[in-house]
């Protein structure tokens, strides 16, 4: 499902297996408390996964959780599964101690419908990221 949800959402990257599974096991373990990520499910079948992590201003203690990656199958997709994983996230961020939760959109067909369905969920739009690469 990874090399998938990498081959739609990030055009050219390959994906590092063995980075992403010690990412995931670290925080389904517990032994990275900063991470999260979680699966969803239909009729038995993994169709979807969410990960985040904590972070913080690097000019204050106050905590925010961000979305690092977050896919569902096409079949999957009308239904809620999505939103569930993001309320799973959420109370992860509060539990957590997190004052608020952060994600980044990619600038792609579709980042407008996403950006406007979480804001129909609560978020709003907080600005503008900036990309530049400065190599290969």
């Amino acid at each position: 499902m990874l090399p998938d949800a990498i081959a739609e959402t990030f055009d050219g990257v390959v994906p590092n297996l063995l980075k992403a599974v010690s990412g995931m096991t670290g925080a389904v373990t517990g032994i990275a408390p900063y991470a999260f990520f979680c699966v969803a499910e239909v009729n038995d079948e993994v169709v979807g996964f969410l990960g985040g992590v904590m972070d913080s201003d690097v000019f204050s203690d106050r905590k925010f959780a961000r979305d690092v990656l977050a896919w569902v199958r096409p079949s999957a997709r009308a239904t809620t599964v999505y939103l569930d994983m993001v309320a799973e996230f959420e109370r992860w961020a509060a539990a957590s101690g997190a004052i608020e939760v952060r994600g980044t959109l990619l600038a792609d067909d579709s980042a407008e419908r996403i950006a406007s369905a979480a804001v129909r969920y609560g978020y709003k739009r907080a600005g503008i990221v900036i990309v530049k690469k400065v190599s290969k």
